[in-house]
């Protein structure tokens, strides 16, 4: 995950091919399983690839639109947000 806000998230991925992903629902876990969040539709708005790696097969990014997010769900999002991302200090 590269991105992530109460609007979507944004992610890498290498692949030969574009995401094809057929559920419109997905599930966010933190690595420490603390912080999950079970259940969240979205839809595909972007896909593209960024980077050769080697062969056919590219660093690419994908782009999710949350759609109808529980309260709950924004709660466990911004849970997230708040303890697991990191953010620039101004200077």
């Amino acid at each position: 995950m590269v991105d992530i806000s109460l609007g979507g998230l944004q992610a890498q991925y290498v692949s030969s091919r574009m995401f094809h992903y057929k559920p419109s629902k997905l599930s966010i876990q933190s690595e420490d399983g603390v912080v999950k969040i079970e259940r969240i539709y979205f839809k595909i708005i972007s896909d593209y690839r960024c980077a050769r790696i080697s062969g056919n097969d590219y660093l690419r990014i994908c782009g999710l639109k949350f759609i109808n997010l529980s309260e709950h769900q924004k709660k466990r999002i911004n849970q997230l947000i708040q303890n697991y991302t990191w953010m620039p200090l101004k200077a």
